[in-house]
């Protein structure tokens, strides 16, 4: 028997129905367990960037710590520094969360 995937608002989580009138997406750049991440551009910044894509029903069905994500990515989107990939937004709908982070080319991380 499937979990029923719970919708829950998470503070510092934008919700997001409509993703595609802020970014366009752009070809898949990698996958994962989890989801895959995009190559997208930011509409009327005309930033590049990368978006992870990770399904929240695939989280629970592996008995990942929803929460303790949430809170990792929290703190992720406050770093910076020149070694650490910046996080730009973090955004979620009923059954995905996007991480839009900055694109860097030249190999996996």
């Amino acid at each position: 028997m499937k979990k029923q995937l719970a919708v829950k608002h998470h503070k510092g989580f934008k919700q997001t129905e409509h993703f595609s009138r802020v970014y366009k997406w752009g070809a898949v750049i990698g996958s994962g367990s989890f989801g895959t991440v995009h190559r997208a551009t930011h509409l009327v910044l005309k930033q590049p960037c990368a978006v992870k894509v990770v399904s929240k029903q695939k989280l629970i069905e592996h008995n990942f710590y929803l929460e303790l994500m949430y809170q990792e990515l929290r703190i992720l989107e406050k770093l910076d520094h020149p070694h650490v990939v910046r996080v730009f937004d973090l955004l979620e709908d009923a059954l995905n969360i996007y991480i839009v982070m900055e694109f860097v080319e030249g190999g996996n991380l």
